[in-house]
């Protein structure tokens, strides 16, 4: 059983580590897409009002608008949940499939994919919300879409931004941390670590490795470019960093480094909160959550991003 739980936490790390591989209305989806760079991307609005809208940002991964990736058998649905709560709260969401997921991913089947392409999509659809009426846009990034949020924020106006289990660290210290526990420091895998450190890419010993193919360390290498704690320095919206002690791939000591590196943000850690915003009492929980949405979204994560958009 000890092993069976160290294998699943493995498994619950994927979505993570996945980049390295990629009056109110009724709430229908009507195939939405606005133009991203060399393609569309696909979103769903669940519209109340014309007021303010909340733009989700999902995490690493082919991560789609309902936050679910096939790398995992089953769905969470916590970002779908999510804005269904906050319609109950007269508050306007749009979400997206990725590039890298769903529809929008039938659209780059045959682009490189790099970093900055999420932080341009981003940018795009801030640009289509704008076109679409709304007059106050709010930035919503989940894990990987936190570190997407502070660099679209600080490259156009929004009027609030909410970090939800955004890491602190770059993603070359976060992949140690993960795989730090499963590999040796000689393994390939630390290796490649090390050596994109250096800007260098790994061509020998990776072929039965498809997390650290040649693409995906070049999609890495774009990455690495990018410093949470550096990015979150040059975001003047207003900001609040949401955590929760149940978090097994984001600890709420990020929460304590951003807040240092930008002091004027606010700050909440809800107990009990995991990784896909889900509320448990335990590991094995924690792990049922990824694949069963039937659990609901915590209440509290509800409240605060109502209160911080109200």
């Amino acid at each position: 059983m000890k092993n069976r739980n160290k294998m699943n936490k493995k498994l619950i790390a994927l979505p993570l580590i996945a980049a390295l591989l990629l009056i109110l209305t009724a709430a229908t989806w009507k195939g939405e897409h606005f133009p991203g760079k060399d393609g569309n991307i696909y979103g769903e609005t669940i519209h109340c009002n014309y007021d303010k809208i909340v733009l989700i940002i999902a995490g690493s991964g082919p991560t789609d608008r309902n936050g679910n990736t096939p790398i995992l058998k089953g769905r969470n649905d916590s970002l779908k949940l999510l804005a269904e709560e906050l319609e109950k709260k007269g508050i306007s969401t749009f979400r997206y499939d990725k590039r890298t997921a769903g529809i929008s991913r039938k659209s780059y089947l045959n682009h490189d994919i790099r970093f900055d392409d999420f932080i341009s999509d981003a940018i795009s659809a801030v640009e289509y919300l704008k076109e679409e009426g709304y007059e106050k846009i709010y930035l919503l990034g989940h894990s990987q879409g936190s570190l997407i949020a502070f660099e679209a924020a600080c490259e156009l106006e929004v009027d609030g931004l909410i970090s939800v289990c955004g890491p602190s660290e770059s993603i070359d210290a976060v992949l140690e941390k993960q795989l730090g526990n499963a590999f040796k420091q000689d393994s390939i895998e630390i290796k490649v670590i090390n050596n994109l450190r250096e800007e260098k890419i790994t061509t020998e010993g990776v072929e039965n490795i498809p997390m650290f193919n040649v693409e995906n360390q070049k999609f890495l290498l774009s990455w690495i470019e990018y410093s949470p704690v550096e990015s979150i320095k040059d975001v003047n919206c207003p900001l609040i960093l949401i955590g929760g002690t149940m978090d097994s791939q984001v600890s709420t000591e990020d929460i304590e480094k951003l807040l240092i590196a930008n002091p004027e943000s606010d700050s909440m850690v809800i107990h009990g909160m995991n990784h896909v915003l889900k509320v448990v009492s335990s590991e094995k929980e924690d792990i049922k959550t990824y694949t069963d949405p039937s659990y609901p979204v915590s209440k509290e994560l509800i409240q605060a991003v109502a209160r911080f958009v109200e």
